[in-house]
């Protein structure tokens, strides 16, 4: 997998034909904590690249089949930057629909969401993240599989001459169903999983 940088706009978001017909790469199965890991992994290293040379991130998604083994095998990025800021709350609900219609198709795996985002203490959403005196700027991984997901949160800084973006480190995976709470919005799925499902390796 891989990607140079995801700066260059694109006018519409595309349905790959790699993902609406038969599978290239492994069997269609339920994946499992360790495909999980493998596949945050993979994306996190493609995007800690670009961001190490871009110095930013636009806001995607990484459409992705996965092998036998777990393994990326098919990867479609799709930069959804353009959208949010031409249709502003409205572009993020048509991501969403589009992340979950992608997912539908028995070759996409995988659909995940990267995007900054501001964290702040808990205070019941007054005022809100981004105008909070102590936020904090952070990249969100939203990994979505047809019936799980679960969230990374990378702390980022800023080049206090260049202004550009580092990722500090490389945060560690937490599954999200109905009973966690850890997250809410047009991103985050009720996934209810078994218990077992909720550890990590």
């Amino acid at each position: 997998m891989a990607l140079h940088d995801n700066s260059k706009p694109t006018s519409a978001l595309v349905v790959p034909s790699l993902f609406t017909g038969q599978r290239k790469f492994g069997d269609l199965r339920y994946m499992d904590n360790g495909d999980f890991d493998r596949v945050y992994s993979e994306v996190f290293a493609v995007v800690h690249d670009a961001v190490k040379k871009q110095g930013f991130w636009a806001a995607g998604a990484f459409l992705l089949q996965v092998n036998n083994s777990g393994k990326v095998g098919l990867a479609f990025p799709a930069n959804f930057a353009p959208l949010f800021k031409e249709k502003g709350a409205l572009g993020k609900e048509i991501a969403a629909e589009y992340i979950n219609h992608m997912l539908k198709f028995d070759a996409c795996d995988f659909v995940v969401m990267v995007s900054e985002a501001f964290r702040s203490p808990a205070n019941d959403g007054e005022p809100r993240p981004s105008q909070h005196p102590e936020r904090e700027e952070v990249l969100m991984f939203n990994v979505m599989s047809k019936n799980m997901q679960a969230i990374s949160i990378c702390q980022l800084s800023r080049n206090s001459v260049t202004d550009a973006l580092k990722i500090e480190e490389k945060a560690e995976l937490t599954f999200v169903n109905d009973s966690t709470g850890i997250a809410k919005g047009l991103f985050i799925r009720e996934a209810k999983v078994s218990p077992d499902r909720m550890k990590m390796h």
